[in-house]
């Protein structure tokens, strides 16, 4: 819920910015400028029209693996990366008819924000999924091989899906503009 709640925010921070700067734009379009502002209104709509697909689609995808069977399994090693992104590597195995799999995920833990709240992040992670524990895999039933210890949609998706509709406001909010603006200057008008 809190996600849609920011997607939300960030289709009318984006709506709300956008006036503003089409409007600063209007008395700058003149000769090649327009082509330009065009291109790159355009520009910004196909891409956040692409991102805000591709992303539609993942988000369905996360939302199909609460549907997979589960199975039990035990986490065989729980570390944190020594590069620079800090980050949880947890390696577990399960079983599904008698096949066993092993698997490694970070958890999709973001890989940014300052060292020492990575860290935190990390050791929490680690300390829930220690060696030993046994946890609790969904499985893709078509590709037992293909598992999850976390379902349902991650952080990255959200804050994609809020990128690519910033992108497509401002994008059709900037063409919008220049089309008004050509019409107000238009002498057939």
């Amino acid at each position: 819920m809190l996600q849609w709640i920011l997607l939300t925010i960030s289709v009318v921070i984006a709506l709300v910015a956008s006036i503003p700067l089409s409007r600063a734009l209007q008395p700058n379009w003149r000769g090649k400028a327009p082509f330009m502002v065009g291109a790159l209104a355009l520009l910004l709509v196909i891409a956040g029209a692409e991102l805000l697909l591709t992303e539609t689609a993942h988000l369905q995808r996360q939302m199909q693996h609460k549907q997979w069977p589960v199975v039990q399994g035990v986490v065989l090693q729980a570390d944190i990366t020594e590069d620079r992104a800090r980050q949880p590597i947890i390696i577990y195995r399960y079983e599904v008819a008698g096949q066993a799999y092993e698997q490694t995920t970070n958890l999709q833990t973001p890989a940014f924000g300052g060292r020492n709240s990575r860290l935190s992040t990390a050791e929490a992670i680690i300390s829930f999924y220690s060696t030993g524990k046994p946890v609790t895999v969904h499985y893709n039933p078509a590709d037992p091989a293909d598992s999850a210890l976390r379902v349902g949609p991650t952080w990255d998706i959200f804050a994609k899906l809020s990128f690519g509709t910033t992108l497509l406001v401002l994008g059709l909010a900037t063409l919008i503009a220049g089309i008004l603006a050509r019409r107000r200057r238009s002498p057939n008008s």
